[in-house]
């Protein structure tokens, strides 16, 4: 009986969210004020967009807009939305001043982000795209996300959430340091794939791989006697 509830009220929520769409879409709650990209968050989405993006366009908002939830319905700490080329942190834990100076979770979750910006500003409707994939993939968008790397599909034909998570993850093989179990080449061959996928769409120069190693934890120091 549960698992029949969830699947009609995500039915509801589906319906709920196209008719929204339809009559004028998100929209920014009066008194939510929007800050400008922080030059850390800039520089580090232009060492994947370059200047495919107008960064100056954009704005991040600490809360959700009016349509709050429609994709998110298991929301998390680190959830966002980006429907219409500004980007909306929902989760609590990526409500940072400045994401490009925060965790590795949130700086991923930032260019996953930006992925849809740059979709938007490509002359996309990232709003009715993800409704539609939302109600394609059975209203299970959880599902949306996953893809091949060495599959055939090219990175054009990708729906907008494999894209996102394509560049995020390309962006954390490239930009987190190589851990102690990692192999340096094995790192390099997998960021080759990505590149290649990734060059005809987006600006990808010749990355300055991090394949140093991250530095061993500090060991505690001794408990007085």
């Amino acid at each position: 009986m549960g698992k029949r509830f969830r699947r009609l009220r995500n039915i509801f929520h589906a319906v709920s969210a196209s008719s929204l769409m339809l009559v004028g879409g998100c929209a920014t709650p009066g008194g939510l004020q929007g800050r400008p990209l922080t030059p850390g968050e800039k520089d580090m989405a232009r060492g994947v967009f370059g200047d495919t993006i107008d960064y100056d366009k954009i704005k991040i908002y600490n809360g959700p807009p009016t349509v709050a939830g429609i994709f998110q319905l298991k929301q998390n700490k680190l959830s966002a939305i980006t429907p219409n080329g500004d980007i909306y942190l929902v989760g609590e834990d990526c409500k940072q001043p400045d994401l490009s100076q925060a965790s590795e979770a949130n700086r991923k979750l930032l260019i996953h982000e930006m992925t849809h910006v740059w979709q938007h500003q490509q002359g996309r409707n990232v709003e009715r795209e993800a409704i539609f994939l939302f109600i394609k993939s059975g209203f299970n968008y959880d599902s949306c996300y996953a893809y091949d790397i060495n599959g055939k599909e090219k990175f054009v034909q990708l729906n907008l959430e494999q894209q996102a998570h394509m560049v995020e993850d390309y962006f954390a093989l490239r930009d987190t340091p190589l851990q102690p179990w990692e192999n340096a080449a094995e790192r390099q061959e997998k960021i080759a794939k990505f590149e290649a996928m990734l060059k005809p769409c987006l600006p990808i120069a010749n990355t300055s791989t991090n394949t140093t190693a991250a530095p061993p934890p500090k060991a505690k120091p001794a408990e007085p006697k």
